[in-house]
This record gives C-alpha cells, sequence and structure tokens, in this order.
C-alpha cells in the first residue's frame, strides 16, 4: 500500500514494447513503474511487489489478460489490486467480459494521456479510502 512517503506503483503488462512507454511515459511522473510482457511475469511481479494499480493489456500470446485478472482476483493476495484494461478490443462484450472478470475500468486504445492519468489516479484515491 501507498503512503505519503513513496510513490503509488503501477504495473503495466503488455507484451508490445511500444505500449508499455507510452504508458510509463503517461505516468513517470509521481509513480513506481513496473512492467510485464507476458501474463505469467506479472502475476509473479503483483505477487511479489502488490502493486497499488495493474493496467492489463488483454491480447497476449501466453495468456491473454483475461485469463491474467481471473487469476488475479482468484488469489487472495493480489484479488484487492486494481485492473485497468488497457486494450484495443473495446467492443462492448469485450468491455462487459472485464468488467465482470473483477477489473475497475476499461481503456481503448490508442490510449490519451489526460484520460490514462485521471483514470489511475480515480482508482488510487478509490483504493486508499477502501
Amino acid at each position: 500500500m501507498t503512503n505519503e512517503l513513496q510513490n503509488p506503483s503501477v504495473l503495466i503488462v503488455d507484451d508490445v514494447p511500444a505500449n508499455i512507454r507510452v504508458l510509463a511515459d503517461f505516468l513517470r511522473d509521481g509513480h513506481d513503474i513496473h512492467v510485464a510482457t507476458r501474463g505469467a511475469e506479472a502475476l509473479d511481479l503483483a505477487r511479489r511487489l502488490h502493486p497499488d494499480v495493474i493496467l492489463l493489456d488483454v491480447v497476449m500470446p501466453d495468456m491473454d489478460g483475461y485469463a491474467v485478472c481471473r487469476s488475479l482476483k482468484a488469489d487472495p493476495a493480489t484479488n484487492d489490486i486494481p485492473v485497468i484494461f488497457v486494450t484495443a478490443r473495446f467492443a462492448p462484450e469485450d468491455e462487459a467480459l472485464g468488467l465482470s472478470l473483477g477489473a475497475v475500468d476499461y481503456i481503448a486504445k490508442p490510449v490519451s494521456r489526460a484520460v490514462v492519468r485521471a483514470r489511475v489516479k480515480n482508482h488510487l484515491e478509490l483504493r486508499a479510502v477502501r
């Protein structure tokens, strides 16, 4: 959990390095950024680091984001970490599935700096209240 002395930690999970760079650049100021490029790596980092929020792509080669989210929400060690999907899959049924799996938000690519920053900030504040 965060406190006043440290920046909130964000785990960015995407298999495309350019997508990771964009999100990391948006959030670098005021956040500790961690990255994973595969689902299993994301699960391991989430358990070890317990980030304050996870930005998760849906389409990945080894394990899609939906499976990662299911695993995070099934594990008592990680089920309280807010997950925000950041994905090119933006059909209503994709968004509904992501939210039904326990994600707190769903952002469609291409992403906007203002939207990403605002949504991350909002979910960090909500988490702090809880």
